[in-house]
């Protein structure tokens, strides 16, 4: 789980203390898997879905397989720093997709 503020709420806190088989698994915060999966899902809003128009959902199901079949031919693992700030990509990780479709 992320270490969202909601999470360590004292409502959280008293309910793990009555329910001693839960444990609740933090992520570090410069490290989160969440991050990076809406780090990717900004990418996709940025590249696809902001610069395009859709005819229906099956059209625009069809636009993010393509998308996410090119992106998936160019993928790199992402670049993450962390220096007490949010983490961030690589400026070579934002490039510019082309897609047909």
């Amino acid at each position: 789980m992320d270490n969202v503020s909601s999470h360590g709420t004292p409502g959280v806190e008293a309910f793990l203390e009555d329910h001693h088989r839960v444990f609740l698994h933090r992520t570090p915060i410069h490290a989160s898997l969440l991050n990076q999966v809406e780090m990717w899902f900004s990418i996709l809003t940025r590249q696809l879905l902001n610069t395009a128009e859709f005819a229906d959902t099956n059209d625009l199901a069809d636009a993010i397989v393509v998308y996410v079949s090119d992106y998936n031919t160019r993928a790199k693992p992402f670049q993450w720093t962390w220096n007490a700030t949010p983490p961030h990509l690589t400026a070579s990780s934002l490039a510019p997709v082309t897609t047909s479709r």
